[in-house]
């Protein structure tokens, strides 16, 4: 995985997926990306790759709830423009799938070992569950 940055959007993973995104007809492979994660079994350290691409999912959750990344690109702003707001269980999936990430996977230990460390990670995780969070309260 490339990373150029500590958003979840600013990796390779998350761009490509969002390119595969932006070619399909509907967002169906939002809940795919989701639930990869939440789905996962509880002992299993979860694979850096899925965890980049359900925090890419994550953002497009909170853009289709009105609370977009200034980093989204812009054929998934074109994309999901008209769509209905997500519903309070898709958000809610969302949330959970970051605090997966953050809480045992391979994302995190790839952030530990950083030369920055994951301080800046775990802001950009906040930041984007803040934005689900006050979209919910909506």
């Amino acid at each position: 995985m490339d990373v150029w940055g500590p958003s979840a959007l600013q990796n390779d993973d998350a761009m490509e997926w969002l390119g595969t995104l932006e070619d399909e007809e509907d967002l169906g492979l939002v809940d795919e990306a989701l639930d990869a994660v939440t789905e996962a079994d509880d002992e299993d350290v979860l694979e850096a790759d899925a965890c980049c691409v359900a925090l890419a999912a994550a953002e497009v959750v909170a853009a289709l709830a009105g609370k977009p990344s200034p980093r989204l690109p812009d054929g998934i702003k074109e994309m999901i423009e008209g769509e209905d707001p997500p519903d309070g269980a898709l958000i809610d999936q969302a949330i959970e799938a970051i605090g997966r990430v953050r809480g045992d996977s391979e994302l995190l230990i790839q952030w530990n070992e950083h030369e920055d460390g994951p301080e800046d990670w775990f802001y950009a995780l906040d930041e984007l569950t803040k934005r689900l969070t006050a979209a919910k309260k909506k």
